[in-house]
């Protein structure tokens, strides 16, 4: 006699529907659905939008998808940037003439810059949105920094960028009192450039050198973008 009691295939399969049914159900889940590909500037999607990924020029990090229209606007922003060169260096940006003002290091320039700029506001002009965010992710040697919150008015976004550029003007006298006995080396300007569509904050040397080139660019939306496009 074998040692094991054969099951009938009727109880058998009676044995295994009872299990399936006492089994908790299985669920179903559904497929991820895809983020819409639009254009996070404009909202633009679709064939006709030429959609391409957006990344910085400093790590190649994707921003998002860019339509083709934002890209002609950056493009036409470009187009007014004239740029000066020199071998063995990167393209230096060339101020509108006669825009230039000199400024000094210290720690408490910030009224020096608001006049300086003041000066110019007039010939300033804000860019779309898109132009200045891509400039300041293509065009910056380094990761952009982040946007600005946009402010009430044109004015109010031209005072940001003058405080940012008195911060610098301070941590360079600083950098000047710590290491260098307070001896200065640099000179400084602001500046426009790209016809009026950005402000220029540069350091040079005594020697005319070139240094540093900041830039800051107001989108129409009262925003502040900034990039720093030569470093030596």
């Amino acid at each position: 006699m074998p040692w094991f009691k054969r099951r009938k295939p009727e109880l058998y399969l009676a044995e295994s529907l009872t299990q399936l049914s006492s089994q908790p159900a299985r669920q179903v889940r559904a497929p991820e659905e895809r983020a819409p590909e639009v254009c996070v500037f404009c909202g633009a999607h679709g064939p006709g939008a030429a959609l391409i990924e957006l990344t910085d020029y400093a790590y190649s990090k994707p921003h998002g998808l860019c339509c083709a229209r934002c890209r002609d606007a950056f493009a036409r922003f470009e187009e007014r940037v004239r740029h000066l060169t020199r071998a063995g260096h990167s393209p230096w940006i060339l101020p509108d003439g006669d825009t230039a003002r000199p400024l000094s290091s210290g720690p408490d320039q910030l009224g020096a810059v608001r006049a300086a700029l003041g000066d110019l506001e007039g010939r300033f002009h804000c860019v779309p949105r898109a132009a200045a965010r891509i400039a300041a992710l293509r065009l910056g040697v380094y990761a952009a920094e982040a946007d600005e919150p946009a402010v009430a008015s044109k004015a109010e976004a031209v005072g940001s960028v003058a405080r940012a550029v008195a911060r610098n003007l301070a941590r360079n006298h600083e950098e000047l009192v710590k290491y260098h006995g307070g001896k200065e080396y640099r000179a400084y300007s602001v500046a426009l450039f790209g016809d009026g569509r950005g402000v220029l904050f540069q350091e040079t040397g005594t020697d005319g050198s070139w240094l540093r080139q900041h830039c800051f660019l107001v989108d129409s939306d009262f925003g502040v973008h900034r990039y720093r496009f030569y470093d030596r």
